[in-house]
């Protein structure tokens, strides 16, 4: 006998919460949105540290992508209009 203090059994992590965290760490960053919703999922089970990184990386690598998304098309739309304001006919504004 231990004199009565008996060992307190350790909690045992949730099987396949390791998995979760690395498909919610891959998910923010090659789908924000999806990295997002695994981010709160992370944070309603209690894995507090995991789960704010996923949501804040999710977050910042949506912006990222929003904004290299506007970049392009205000290049694109810039280009479109300079050739229609070099375009003489309406043939040419049709060719831009």
């Amino acid at each position: 006998m231990t004199g009565g203090i008996e060992p307190t059994a350790q909690p045992q992590p949730e099987r396949g919460a390791g998995a979760l965290v690395v498909i919610s760490y891959i998910m923010a960053l090659l789908m924000p949105v999806i990295g997002f919703v695994l981010g709160i999922v992370l944070l309603i089970r209690r894995q507090t540290v995991h789960g704010l990184i996923v949501f804040c990386l999710s977050i910042a690598v949506g912006i990222a992508a929003c904004a290299a998304l506007v970049n392009d098309a205000e290049e694109e739309l810039s280009a479109y209009s300079e050739c229609v304001e070099r375009a003489q006919t309406l043939k040419q504004m049709n060719r831009c």
